[in-house]
């Protein structure tokens, strides 16, 4: 064969009896197509060829060749063709002997394959733990449509995975996606080193994609944080939607059952993982371990559910249309939840009984129980003690009454006979009627759903929506005026000053608020902040005025002043400035400001150094020598008195000496 413009000579060895499959060959790597060979036997016993057969699946033929011959290879349909060679050789003595070797021969195609990861080039991995790798592969046609998925099992297809040269084992799939685990070697010097994962995909016509990232090793311990991730619990299905969710610390080589057990169950997993404080606390039981085989079989939120309890179908009707009917009596005609339970009875699943508060395996339905996706509805193909977080992962609990199919996922061979309409998934049901034509015994013509069975004489094919005034919508039909599914949340197009959702028009101004933290304005100068609307989460940056400054309401006081700081700089406000007005207090004969409560004698001066600078019978100033402040003191001081024509002028009191000499005249 030719391989980069050379001729390469290869060998194939088959032991008697077995068969042994060969490299795969190209067209480029022959001229033409045809092979030269040459079969010669080794070993202690000589034998001789005394035939070679080959069987092409491209012509569907058997071949007679000779022991040093060519051929022609040939491919199946445009996909790989198999060349079987059967070769038969016999010893001295008669004895036969058979080998088998296949030779696959394949076109080499163009680089079209799609390749797909949950990595990115420079990602960050933990060196020596393991990392869980998924990779999608697949062919498109010119349209871009997919043609046909690539999965590492397939077989007339290659998805090979290396890292750092190694190949990698398969180990599990999930939908269209194959999963690998990485585990990334320590450098032999330092904390930090560079990875080269290589992905190589080939659909069965030889067309091919590669593709090549690097990533960023680290060296760390088991238990040291790596970043932070999101966990949530979705129980759409049961009418509670997203019920909860919380942030959460990434540890090296953590497996996610770890987490759970710490995040959801409130667990103290010992070491090197240990407990967390941010938990849910709930109740709920798992089958396996912790590092082996781990699943929820199931969780304690405290909810009460929308669901149907009873623990059989003939609860709710004798016939479909029975039960159809008090389906869509429970929950609504045309609901998300309406539909969805339809398509649970219509496929097949037995039903179950259910109680409020506590949700696990085979409640309610047969197909019930907890999964777990990453990033939206990937769900792997391992259990939650063979997989790891990585930092900036959102993981998902999700509740699902029909083993996956109605949240994004699905178990091949389990609750899926006629399809499903719905899905439920982070609180909001999607619909997708499979509407098939009915003919009627009166001639008329139905429309029914083949999932969930709705029938319709309407196709609701001119649809509009409905504002319905409390930030929600709901899907109108313009024909028969009747509504469609569930109310949903508006989906806002944003403007400057309004958002206006894209389904029914409904348009608002902006309701403004400033975010925490992002006001750079000072209590004296200008700046920027960031405000968003709380109802489209629309953001924008704005100039901000200067804050002015904010009173501490705690007084500061010198020996003739008071003031106060501002709470936020510090500064002091020269609007709370002023000089102290004292007040005397006759318990403690000391004076006391009126606005600040600072002591003329207990905090600052003494009384010592007061001297009286002006006094009348009724109040005395006193002059501090020290501050350089007055101070009255109000209250009766008859030595003081100041008498005018026989009354004291301050206070009108008649002058005593005036009182004796009357007292005196009329004695006499």
């Amino acid at each position: 064969v030719k391989e980069k413009g050379a001729s390469l000579e290869k060998t194939v060895i088959c032991e008697n009896g077995k068969t042994q499959v060969a490299e795969v060959i190209y067209d480029d790597q022959l001229k033409d197509g045809k092979l030269s060979y040459k079969m010669i036997t080794v070993g202690s016993e000589k034998l001789s060829i005394i035939s070679v057969r080959c069987y092409q699946s491209g012509s569907g033929s058997m071949v007679s060749l000779n022991a040093n011959d060519h051929l022609k290879l040939l491919l199946d349909k445009g996909k790989t063709g198999e060349n079987t060679f059967r070769v038969t050789a016999k010893n001295k003595a008669g004895a036969e002997y058979e080998f088998c070797i296949v030779i696959p021969y394949k076109h080499r195609g163009e680089n079209l394959i799609k390749i797909n990861t949950n990595m990115v080039n420079g990602q960050v991995v933990t060196n020596e733990t393991n990392t869980n790798l998924n990779v999608s592969a697949w062919s498109e046609d010119d349209s871009g449509k997919v043609v046909s998925f690539i999965p590492a099992n397939g077989e007339d297809t290659k998805l090979i995975v290396k890292l750092d040269g190694e190949i990698l084992k398969y180990v599990s799939s999930s939908g269209t996606a194959s999963e690998f685990i990485l585990y990334p070697k320590n450098p032999v010097k330092g904390d930090t080193n560079e990875h080269t994962l290589y992905i190589y995909a080939e659909d069965p016509y030889g067309n091919y994609g590669e593709l090549t990232l690097k990533l960023k090793g680290r060296r760390q311990d088991a238990g040291q944080k790596k970043g932070t991730a999101t966990i949530r619990v979705d129980m759409t299905v049961l009418g509670l939607g997203v019920v909860d969710s919380l942030s959460y610390e990434v540890l090296a080589n953590e497996p996610i059952s770890y987490s759970i057990a710490k995040a959801v169950l409130g667990k103290d997993t010992g070491e090197p993982f240990g407990a967390v404080d941010n938990t849910l606390g709930w109740g709920g039981r798992y089958a396996g371990t912790l590092d082996t085989g781990f699943y929820l079989q199931s969780l304690t939120p405290g909810l009460k559910a929308n669901a149907l309890s009873a623990s059989s179908w003939n609860k709710y009707g004798s016939n479909e249309k029975e039960i159809l009917k008090a389906i869509d009596k429970q929950f609504g005609e045309g609901t998300g939840l309406a539909t969805l339970w339809r398509c649970i009875y219509r496929n097949g699943l037995n039903k179950s009984g259910g109680a409020d508060g506590s949700y696990g395996e085979f409640d309610f339905t047969s197909g019930s129980g907890w999964l777990y996706s990453l990033n939206g509805t990937y769900y792997p193909g391992l259990a939650m003690s063979e997989y790891r977080l990585e930092d900036g992962d959102v993981l998902t609990l999700r509740y699902t009454l029909a083993h996956g199919w109605e949240v994004g996922g699905g178990t091949v061979g389990y609750g899926n006979t006629i399809g499903y309409c719905v899905a439920a998934i982070d609180g909001k049901f999607f619909i997708n009627h499979q509407m098939e034509d009915k003919k009627n015994p009166d001639g008329t013509t139905s429309h029914v759903c083949k999932c969930c069975g709705l029938e319709e004489e309407c196709l609701h094919e001119n649809m509009g929506s409905k504002n319905l005034g409390d930030g929600t919508h709901v899907a109108v039909c313009k024909d028969c005026k009747k509504t469609i599914g569930n109310p949903e949340l508006h989906i806002w197009k944003l403007s400057d000053t309004t958002h206006k959702c894209t389904s029914c028009n409904a348009e608002e101004t902006h309701s403004w608020k400033e975010e925490d933290g992002s006001n750079t304005a000072t209590c004296t100068e200008a700046g920027t902040r960031k405000v968003f609307c709380t109802v489209c989460n629309m953001s924008r940056q704005e100039s901000s005025p200067a804050k002015g400054h904010k009173l501490n309401n705690r007084w500061n006081h010198t020996k003739t002043n008071h003031y106060q700081k501002c709470s936020v700089c510090s500064e002091i406000i020269p609007e709370s400035q002023g000089i102290h007005q004292y007040i005397y207090h006759s318990g403690d004969d000391d004076w006391y400001c009126r606005i600040c409560d600072a002591g003329h004698d207990w905090d600052y001066c003494g009384n010592k150094r007061l001297t009286i600078k002006a006094h009348t019978c009724r109040k005395i100033i006193y002059y501090c020598s020290d501050c350089g402040l007055d101070m009255e003191k109000e209250g009766s001081f008859p030595e003081y008195h100041d008498y005018k024509d026989g009354r004291c002028s301050h206070c009108g009191e008649t002058d005593p000496a005036i009182k004796e000499q009357t007292i005196e005249e009329n004695t006499n």
